[in-house]
């Protein structure tokens, strides 16, 4: 607002003078936004609103925003599609007609692919008698807690490889509430030693996750 400064001035014979001036005092603006998630999978759209953002004493005749990926927009209710994973930060810097800013930000979390499961083991298990023999590696895992509520895993897929060549072959799906595999087709101890396992995860829309390895013979 508008307010008069008056200096008053008195010698020591008492005599006075005074002189006036006008002041003008702005409020800067607050801004704040809304965001329609803050998490999801790539593509993923998200509407930016700062119809929560005010002036006090005038208006705001600027929103700009910074999305975090190297893009920017402006308005007070803009939409962004992140393309990439990571995490981001969403700022928002809106201005008065006083030419003051202010600004605020928010974080964005985008996956491109659910994480893979945790604590992928390979256990050798032997049963062995004196007219017949079992061999077996029994995988076990368990769901990733980053995973939950986020992303819809849906199965698991199986793969293995003997030590010493490169290439993984796929041997079974296991559905999402499965959380162990057993490969009965070894013949020996040693044979039960000589793979590699891995392990993907696979979400409702099909993307697979990182590859998790185990030695078996480890």
């Amino acid at each position: 607002g508008s307010f008069t400064a008056t200096l008053i001035v008195v010698d020591s014979k008492g005599q006075g003078d005074s002189a006036s001036k006008a002041i003008n005092v702005y409020a800067k603006p607050t801004a704040r936004f809304t965001a329609s998630s803050l998490e999801g999978i790539a593509p993923h759209k998200i509407t930016f609103d700062a119809s929560g953002s005010n002036d006090p004493d005038g208006k705001l005749v600027n929103y700009k925003w910074t999305f975090g990926d190297g893009t920017s927009g402006t308005g007070k209710v803009v939409s962004h599609t992140y393309t990439k994973g990571g995490d981001f930060a969403i700022w928002l810097t809106v201005t008065d007609d006083d030419g003051w800013q202010n600004a605020t930000s928010k974080g964005v979390t985008i996956l491109e692919k659910p994480y893979p499961p945790k604590n992928f083991t390979v256990t050798n298990v032997a049963h062995t008698g004196l007219f017949f023999s079992n061999y077996l590696n029994v995988l076990t895992w368990d769901k990733h807690p980053l995973n939950t509520g986020k992303i819809r895993v849906v199965k698991y897929l199986i793969f293995k490889k003997k030590k010493g060549t490169t290439q993984f072959i796929y041997q079974a799906t296991v559905p999402k509430d499965v959380f162990t595999w057993q490969d009965n087709s070894l013949t020996d101890e040693a044979d039960m030693k000589s793979y590699i396992y891995a392990i993907r995860a696979v979400d409702v829309a099909g993307r697979e996750s990182d590859m998790k390895q185990k030695d078996a013979g480890k």
